[in-house]
């Protein structure tokens, strides 16, 4: 109420300040008194929001949330989908890296040792964001490192596959 009542004097102190000697003054629903309080009154015959005025926010409501929420999980999985590329990425430069000084990529049995204690990489990831292994097979003269995507399942349009350091299988959303 002090908060109202300062608005309502600094919005009105030059109108007040020729009319305040005269008493008290009636200015658009303010009743100004002669020790420098203004309070407004508001006349309203109905108070509350009707019934139509409620549900027409609640469907806004419901329909901006409608939107909302599908496009939030695309987001997080085209997000999760990135994150696990980059990953993948950054393994396949250190097999690269690996590759280059000894002429040859770790064999399956050997990953991810050799990168680790030659210090290309540092704790190589053995698990995507979804919790599933990644596959990595390799001869000694080419290699595949592979994700099984959201569903962990070998096929389908959800894999991620490095082969040779070339991505060959970018998963279900088109992250570049």
């Amino acid at each position: 109420m002090i908060f109202l009542g300062y608005i309502c004097t600094s919005l009105f102190i030059i109108d007040l300040d020729l009319q305040y000697r005269s008493g008290p003054v009636q200015y658009n629903n303010m009743k100004i008194v002669h020790k420098g309080k203004a309070t407004c009154k508001m006349h309203r015959e109905q108070k509350g929001f009707t019934l139509i005025e409620l549900l027409i926010v609640i469907i806004i409501l419901a329909v901006l949330t409608g939107i909302a929420i599908p496009t939030y999980r695309v987001i997080t999985a085209r997000a999760r989908e990135s994150a696990v590329e980059n990953e993948m990425i950054n393994i396949a430069k250190a097999l690269e890296m690996h590759q280059t000084d000894l002429q040859a990529y770790p064999l399956t049995d050997d990953y991810p040792d050799p990168l680790e204690d030659n210090d290309y990489m540092e704790n190589i990831p053995e698990e995507d964001v979804w919790g599933n292994d990644y596959i990595y097979s390799s001869d000694g003269s080419g290699y595949s490192l592979e994700s099984y995507g959201i569903n962990g399942i070998n096929g389908g349009n959800d894999d991620i596959v490095i082969t040779n350091g070339v991505l060959t299988e970018d998963g279900a959303y088109e992250n570049r």
